[in-house]
């Protein structure tokens, strides 16, 4: 796969064997049309990286195509993710790119970093702890196990954000908009609310 959502539009450009122009015309319809040079638009099997960079990432999430609001909350916490300033995941990539390192080697020291327990791989023990309910009944039971043995209640208790990461009431707005009437949007509440009851 040709990553060209991680190069510069020339670059990208010249790697698809196109012109710049057409590559934005191309990016900006997300069809194979012809751009006003008259210049065929990138071959569409090798231009799937230049879709919208949520929609790219959905697929390698989820086999099912997107609902279209449900790409707009992926994009919004992709931006919020990217608008976050230094994270230690985006100091390790900026550390990486201010020696130098080429943008593949930036973004594995990114993704390097983001893999730890204390950064992105506190989603999956989310995940685990919102999969631990059955549906939003089933929370007081799992919670209170959870405290029980003295587990630490992932999503609580951040370092930074002493009430609540005004991101996260953001994001889930924009997923209860856009699905209404999901199980796992009901569960996650629930867990807020008895945390908060707790």
């Amino acid at each position: 796969m040709v990553m060209t959502g991680l190069l510069p539009v020339a670059e990208a450009a010249r790697r698809l064997g196109v012109k710049p122009a057409t590559l934005y015309s191309y990016v900006s319809r997300g069809t194979a049309e012809t751009a006003s040079s008259g210049e065929a638009a990138p071959d569409r099997t090798r231009a799937t990286d230049l879709a919208p960079i949520a929609e790219r990432f959905w697929s390698r999430l989820c086999g099912r195509r997107p609902p279209r609001a449900m790409l707009r909350v992926l994009s919004a916490a992709l931006v919020l993710l990217a608008d976050h300033e230094l994270a230690a995941s985006t100091l390790a990539a900026r550390t990486a790119a201010s020696a130098r390192a080429d943008p593949y080697a930036v973004v594995s020291a990114g993704l390097g970093a983001v893999s730890g327990t204390l950064h992105g791989g506190a989603s999956l023990a989310v995940e685990t702890l919102l999969s631990a309910a059955h549906d939003p009944g089933d929370v007081p039971r799992v919670v209170g196990d959870a405290l029980r043995r003295g587990e630490y209640l992932p999503g609580f208790g951040h370092r930074v954000y002493g009430g609540e990461d005004p991101r996260g009431r953001m994001l889930l707005d924009l997923a209860r908009r856009a699905a209404p009437k999901s199980r796992q949007l009901a569960i996650a509440d629930a867990i807020m609310a008895e945390v908060r009851r707790k």
